[in-house]
């Protein structure tokens, strides 16, 4: 079940301008919930589904997806897959968005439910990466260890950035490249 087609990064005839990846993710998304399908309930053509019965067999796979190997998606995966699943019956002209339609109420609420699960239960959620705050006691191990101090250029480096980005909230490097001297 091929979703991407054309040699350069184009999409599909429905959609000229899709990114290469985004035609990848469509298709691997699609292949998903064809596996689901099938061990469900054999090849269907999604496309020929009426709307409450198309939002049924949505709502039961976005309460059973799971990856290949049985690990759960992060929450922001499995609403990705809704989204490939509505861009591949747009494609395909169905005549229902199953993102914002009231026929598709039930398989928006079960994703939401998951979304909610995935996060709640199982420590999901995409954010790994969250900044936490450096307490007094660690910052001061930084001065002490040496990291932050005036000793040599380095450490005088760090501490300066420290305290310009704790005085004046200068969080990423887009932020401080667009700062410029004498506008306000």
């Amino acid at each position: 079940m091929a979703y991407c087609s054309g040699s350069h990064g184009s999409g599909t005839s429905g959609f000229p301008f899709l990114s290469l990846f985004t035609a990848r993710k469509t298709t691997s998304d699609l292949e998903t919930l064809q596996r689901y399908l099938l061990i469900d309930k054999g090849k269907i053509g999604m496309v020929n589904l009426p709307a409450p019965e198309l939002d049924h067999l949505l709502a039961k796979f976005f309460k059973d997806v799971h990856k290949v190997n049985g690990d759960e998606y992060e929450p922001d995966s499995v609403s990705s897959v809704q989204r490939s699943i509505h861009r591949f019956l747009t494609d395909q002209k169905y005549p229902h968005n199953i993102l914002k339609d009231r026929e598709f109420g039930t398989s928006c609420r079960i994703l939401a439910a998951k979304r909610k699960q995935l996060i709640v239960k199982h420590g999901k959620g995409n954010r790994p990466n969250a900044t936490r705050p450096i307490t007094d006691g660690n910052e001061a191990k930084l001065f002490e260890s040496g990291e932050f101090g005036f000793s040599n250029p380095e450490s005088l480096q760090r501490t300066m950035w420290w305290f310009i980005s704790l005085h004046f909230g200068f969080r990423a490097r887009d932020v401080v490249l667009g700062v410029v001297l004498g506008r306000r």
